[in-house]
């Protein structure tokens, strides 16, 4: 057996399989010498390291330059922006917490307790803050901006509303908002005025003689205070009567009270009912302690289906009622109140409901046993 002839070494730093992969070894060939034992080779790096030295000095010549004429601005502090809106953000939620906690304390109290308006909370710089100037000379001045909400809870008492010139004007100004707070219970609710200043509502939208009660409507600025002036003890006769502060009495339109009202009549009802109401924008608004924020008041009609001679006696109707209707006016076309929407019942079989008043001529008597003379069709 012929043995094979032993190949060249190959020289330091070559890797002899990569030297002619498409051309195997023959013991005979002449080993090329490797490029970097070459002249050529290191004539032609230093060449390209000098080019790429100048390169880099061009460069930094130019941006030199541009950083002398045009300078950067500084980089924004995002961590500290991002640290500021959470700090409002929480104090928000404090101050949400402390609203909700004072709808169960008197709401003369509120002037100590209250923080800041929530228009004053600081925002991050640049954020939401719109850029103003000086007006040009001889150009018009902007009228003053209305003052803000007053420290006490409440919205400052409001500009004389224009008379209603419609129905539905008429119940948009008269009809109010009720939140009662008693014995850790918090109601919700409607009303309405029936005398200067008095505002009629029922006896378990109140819950109690002794509650904290607030009103509102758009024509009272927002929610304001309101005391009990008289509280049924007869749960049968679900009545109750508040009063506002005589500055706001003649604010909102009295509305008239008829005795009762037809089978067949054609009826309306005005109020906050608790479905609709919960998804008011404006709901959300007050909770979170806007003075000045009021749930629109929702209509709703039918007919009367017929009046019941009980004590006292109920006008039965179809005009859709939810919770929250309680104690709001049930009218007729001319705008009087015929009934005080008080409760509903629901057929266990059919689920069919129906929708209950009291009639205006219980409710007339008892404000008149309170020395409350109220508005009647004629007068």
């Amino acid at each position: 057996m012929t043995q094979a002839p032993t190949p060249p070494p190959t020289p330091p730093g070559h890797d002899g399989n990569t030297a002619r992969q498409d051309a195997p070894y023959a013991g005979t060939a002449a080993v090329p010498a490797p490029i970097y034992t070459r002249p050529l080779f290191w004539a032609g790096l230093g060449v390209l390291a000098g080019l790429a030295i100048m390169l880099i000095l061009m460069r930094g010549c130019q941006s030199a330059s541009v950083a002398v004429q045009a300078p950067e601005p500084a980089p924004v502090d995002v961590n500290g922006l991002l640290n500021m809106q959470r700090a409002q953000n929480k104090g928000l939620e404090e101050e949400l917490a402390e609203l909700q906690a004072l709808l169960r304390e008197d709401p003369c109290s509120l002037a100590e307790k209250m923080g800041p308006p929530l228009e004053k909370a600081p925002v991050a710089p640049s954020y939401g803050a719109p850029q103003t100037r000086a007006p040009e000379s001889g150009a018009p001045q902007a009228e003053a901006a209305p003052p803000p909400p007053s420290r006490n809870g409440t919205a400052p008492a409001p500009t004389a509303a224009p008379p209603p010139s419609t129905v539905a004007e008429l119940m948009d100004q008269a009809t109010v908002f009720v939140v009662s707070a008693y014995e850790d219970q918090v109601g919700m609710g409607s009303g309405f005025f029936v005398a200067p200043g008095v505002i009629a509502t029922n006896r378990h939208v109140a819950q109690g003689p002794d509650a904290q009660v607030l009103v509102g409507n758009k024509v009272l600025g927002g929610m304001q205070p309101a005391r009990i002036v008289a509280f049924s003890p007869d749960k049968s006769r679900d009545y109750a009567l508040l009063a506002v502060d005589p500055d706001l009495a003649a604010k909102a339109p009295v509305l008239q009270v008829a005795s009762g009202a037809s089978r067949t009549e054609r009826i309306s009802a005005w109020g906050f009912p608790g479905y609709i109401t919960a998804i008011d924008p404006k709901l959300a608004a007050m909770a979170r302690g806007d003075v000045k924020a009021v749930p629109e008041v929702v209509y709703s009609e039918g007919v009367v289906s017929v009046v019941l001679e009980r004590t006292p006696s109920a006008i039965l109707h179809t005009a859709s009622l939810s919770q929250g209707n309680s104690g709001g006016p049930l009218i007729n076309s001319q705008g009087v109140v015929v009934g005080i929407n008080t409760f509903i019942r629901q057929a266990d079989q059919s689920y069919s409901q129906t929708n209950i008043a009291l009639v205006g001529g219980d409710l007339i008597k008892f404000m008149q046993e309170h020395g409350v003379n109220p508005a009647t069709p004629g007068k």
